[in-house]
């Protein structure tokens, strides 16, 4: 039998040595336009390698630096905060999502201190989901061993003790924690560098209240090419083109 026979998988690659390099170059294109100062080439070049490969906080962090060095604030916050979904205690990364913020509104007051929020926002989503998942998987090990053998020694009864409370505080704070952040599943970044929230979904409708390009916004349900949105710790509500905002979750790519 020949050697292909027994290892079809061979065929594939010509086809691999081929799609590495045009991997390689659209990464290097992206970096070579950024460092010329080609702006706009070096968005593109990244959103499209974004578009074909996925994202990544380098990535994201480096459309975001494109974007804000062209001026648009909207699109650099989004891409920040997509960065810092990927990479939460990046240093770089929220010192740059701070400063697209100011940009994008200057008399916004900027978050500081350590809130309740700051802290969930520690650690990834992805993060998160792990540590529930270990915290359950640990109490299913103890329950099982206990079921099958006990704890016959004091070094055991110990070590099960600690197992038990490592675990039940991971399942835990981990279950609360992504339980907080639920919301950031219809969380939106407005794009729009002069966004007008709008009492019904018409472009001639008055506006609703007042709105900033970078800006938080709450998406509520669509119609025909327009959202409701809320504001955060705002009362105002209103309609948004579709346009002019980006979800901050995109859905092929939920963490």
């Amino acid at each position: 039998m020949s050697l292909l026979r027994r290892q079809p998988w061979l065929l594939l690659l010509p086809l691999l040595a081929q799609a590495a390099p045009l991997q390689a170059s659209s990464a290097q294109a992206a970096q070579a336009a950024l460092a010329a100062g080609d702006f706009a080439r070096a968005a593109s070049a990244y959103q499209l390698l974004i578009d074909a490969e996925g994202p990544s906080a380098s990535r994201l962090y480096q459309l975001g630096s494109a974007h804000f060095a062209l001026g648009q604030f909207g699109p650099a916050v989004l891409a920040f905060e997509r960065a810092a979904l990927l990479a939460p205690r990046a240093a770089d990364i929220q010192a740059n999502l701070q400063q697209a913020r100011q940009s994008a509104a200057p008399s916004a007051v900027p978050e500081t201190g350590l809130t309740l929020a700051a802290a969930l926002r520690w650690l990834s989503l992805n993060e998160w989901s792990w540590l529930a998942a270990a915290g359950c998987a640990g109490l299913a090990v103890l329950s099982l061993a206990w079921g099958l053998r006990g704890f016959p020694s004091p070094r055991a009864a110990r070590a099960a003790r600690l197992t038990l409370a490592l675990s039940l505080s991971s399942a835990v704070l981990a279950s609360g924690a992504l339980w907080q952040r639920r919301g950031e599943a219809h969380w939106g970044i407005v794009l729009d560098p002069d966004p007008v929230l709008r009492l019904s979904p018409f472009a001639e409708a008055a506006p609703a209240g007042p709105l900033h390009t970078g800006g938080r916004i709450i998406l509520g349900p669509r119609v025909q090419g327009w959202t409701r949105v809320a504001l955060p710790e705002s009362p105002s509500a209103g309609w948004l083109p579709n346009t002019a905002f980006a979800p901050l979750i995109p859905p092929a790519t939920t963490p």
